[in-house]
């Protein structure tokens, strides 16, 4: 999508005549954030078993609030990208341009507004669900000194970068769609980012030296985020090395989104008594008790003979019992680069690659598999020696290697002790 519109000037913007097909709005409960509404169903009744009636009730409400906020972001969710398509289409007049950008800054503001309501919400149902002693220092009516709490309350770097992400939000939020009038005055203008749409807000004089055109804006920031060592506009590297209040990169909706659902399941299962074992069971039933090897013949016919390096086009999960053969080694740059894609791909949050340095080799019957695992996750193995039994909850990222020498690579998203995979 070219973009060589900028926000500001006077008249009203005719309404381009374009036929798009209807929003389709997700039912309840079936949206990636949906699909927590039964993990609160639950952790509410555990903790409405510990109050009395009325309590129950306030209880009940707030939950009900809280899954009706994750529906609502859902659905705005699916606005953003619905609006980010039309933004990357071709043979379209300047006119529709401008008004496919409108309709995106517009669609990522009422995006982000509904983060913020919606953490809000999750405080509220924390203040009925939690035990007191634990909401005594959670400050209730403040969404960024409780992010600024949970953070510091977290030791696993995946709840942090996902707090980190929220906070990102909550600023965008503040800055540009909640008080503008507290703060410098920022134009905007779009552009495409490996087919994705991006928001760069920036101040007045900021291009005054430089075409607003994209191509131009692309390679001013291309040698800016190469040269600071960052891979996308949103790596803590390149926004560290960004001029400060002259540029600001609106947060991505999926990231974001999928931080939110990182937040909430780490949140509850820690400060819920009981929502711990809820969560566990409901995080085996998402991952499928199949071998490695299984998911290998599988899908060996989807690789393209002739690609070095395949990304696997849709998240799949597996459980499985392995041996560990009490070996690591750092991850090699191939492998790092893949988990970043799959990071990018599913999640728009590539930096997160950069947790996972080493890998660990793990054996299936006769098969040898070595698995990225990321920091927190391989605390996990300090205790273990060569030859224990352990399962591991994995994803299908792609393959490394063509033909004989062709590598399946499996990314780890949790392990437990034991030698079976148990029940699904």
């Amino acid at each position: 999508m070219a973009a060589k519109s900028v926000k500001g000037g006077g008249g009203d913007i005719p309404r381009p005549k374009v036929r798009l097909p209807p929003l389709a709005v997700p039912v309840a409960g079936s949206g990636p954030l949906g699909e927590l509404f039964g993990l609160i169903t639950k952790w509410a009744e555990q903790a409405a078993d510990q109050l009395e009636s009325p309590k129950r009730e306030k209880l009940q409400l707030a939950a009900n609030v809280l899954k009706e906020h994750l529906h609502r972001l859902d659905v705005r969710h699916l606005a953003v990208s619905r609006s980010e398509r039309r933004c990357r289409r071709k043979r379209v007049g300047k006119r529709q341009i401008l008004d496919f950008q409108l309709d995106l800054v517009d669609k990522l503001e009422a995006f982000h507004q509904g983060v913020y309501s919606t953490i809000a919400a999750l405080l509220l149902f924390l203040s009925h669900a939690a035990p007191r002693e634990k909401v005594r220092d959670l400050p209730i009516k403040s969404v960024k000194r409780a992010l600024e709490l949970f953070e510091s309350l977290s030791v696993s770097p995946l709840v942090k970068e996902a707090v980190r992400t929220l906070r990102s939000s909550n600023e965008f939020r503040t800055q540009f769609a909640d008080h503008p009038q507290m703060h410098a005055l920022h134009n905007w203008l779009t552009f495409t980012f490996h087919a994705q749409a991006i928001v760069l807000f920036f101040k007045p004089d900021f291009f005054s030296e430089r075409s607003e055109d994209e191509r131009r804006v692309w390679q001013w920031l291309e040698t800016r985020i190469m040269s600071s060592g960052a891979r996308t506009p949103w790596d803590p590297a390149f926004l560290a090395d960004a001029d400060p209040g002259r540029f600001y990169i609106a947060p991505p909706a999926r990231a974001t989104s999928y931080a939110l659902s990182v937040l909430v399941r780490s949140v509850l299962v820690n400060w819920i008594p009981g929502a711990a074992d809820i969560a566990a069971h409901e995080w085996e039933t998402a991952f499928p008790a199949r071998g490695l090897s299984e998911i290998v013949a599988e899908c060996a016919s989807m690789v393209d003979p002739t690609s070095r390096v395949t990304l696997c086009p849709f998240q799949l999960p597996v459980r499985s019992a392995v041996s560990f053969s009490g070996r690591s080694r750092p991850v090699t740059e191939e492998v790092r680069d893949l988990v970043e894609a799959h990071y990018a791909a599913f999640f728009q949050s590539g930096h997160l690659a950069r947790l996972v340095q080493r890998e660990y080799s793990f054996t299936e019957g006769a098969a040898e598999f070595w698995i990225p695992v990321d920091a927190a996750n391989a605390e996990h193995l300090d205790s273990l020696r060569e030859g224990d039994r352990i399962t591991v909850f994995a994803l299908c990222v792609g393959t490394i290697g063509v033909e004989t020498a062709r590598r399946w690579i499996f990314l780890a998203t949790g392990f437990r002790p034991g030698n079976t995979v148990g029940d699904s």
